[in-house]
């Protein structure tokens, strides 16, 4: 992985921009093409980030310490759930550092401070602060994955191994890489994530059929994913699944299903329409 050279980086040409996505697309062409994962805190380091530091955090996942001009900052990560976990952490208080609109919530006077909720995407009661991490969280992935190899991956044939590999190659969650694989894809498709026959996360293209189970809910008991994930480990099964399984409510469409499964029960499935 090369190194980022400090002098390529020039917060001039991202100040005023509001979009995240605009964003992250702005600093990449800064950047430039980077063989491997996205060198997060020497990025943060070389746009006013006198400090990063990943620690055993309670309470919160993330902090923000700057002041209202942004003129620089510090960031704390909690190292409890991770590398990938901090480094989208660090990721995402960046954000909240170059999307100068951002503002701290009336308690936090000296920055941010973010829970698990907030990097979840868990919904806020406060609207503003629902949006702004939400834009936060935008910039995280979008970041941490270039839309020039997100682009490569969905130009594929559709294919969970290859999620499964880029995930572990940029060195970001499955399930972050997923979302956004899934939100920006031109097909409809749909991703589930499972924990020991449990569905713990979902989601799905704006135009695939809404899904019938809920967070919380077992596997459809007729699916691939719950017939077949029991007995996998660590490998991808694919096939098509029968127009019975409970998937969708339109039992006249045809899904396509491919599962990747680790030791730990954690499954994650993928889900596109013939």
């Amino acid at each position: 992985m090369r190194r980022v050279d400090l002098r390529i980086l020039n917060r001039i040409d991202l100040a005023d921009i509001h979009d995240p996505d605009i964003l992250a697309a702005v600093l990449h062409c800064q950047l430039g093409e980077i063989d491997g994962p996205i060198p997060v805190v020497a990025v943060a380091t070389a746009l006013g980030i006198g400090e990063v530091r990943q620690t055993l955090l309670d309470g919160f996942e993330g902090m923000l310490i700057t002041d209202m001009c942004r003129s620089s900052g510090k960031i704390l990560a909690n190292s409890a759930k991770g590398r990938q976990r901090a480094r989208f952490t660090i990721a995402h208080e960046l954000g909240h550092y170059l999307l100068e609109n951002h503002v701290p919530a009336g308690t936090q006077e000296h920055g941010f401070m973010c829970s698990g909720a907030d990097l979840d995407g868990t919904r806020h009661h406060d609207p503003q602060q629902a949006r702004q991490e939400d834009e936060a969280n935008r910039f995280a992935i979008a970041l941490l994955v270039p839309d020039a190899r997100l682009g490569i991956l969905q130009s594929n044939a559709t294919d969970l191994g290859a999620i499964v590999s880029m995930a572990d190659r940029l060195k970001v969650s499955l399930q972050a890489l997923a979302r956004r694989y899934v939100e920006t894809h031109t097909r409809p498709v749909a991703v589930i994530h499972s924990h020991v026959g449990k569905i713990t996360a979902m989601t799905r293209h704006k135009e695939f059929p809404w899904l019938l189970p809920n967070h919380g809910d077992a596997l459809p008991r007729l699916s691939k994913t719950a017939s077949d994930s029991v007995a996998a480990r660590d490998v991808q099964c694919a096939g098509r699944a029968n127009q019975n399984q409970h998937w969708i409510a339109d039992t006249s469409r045809s899904i396509n299903e491919q599962f990747h499964t680790s030791g730990s029960g954690h499954t994650t499935t993928l889900l596109w329409l013939d």
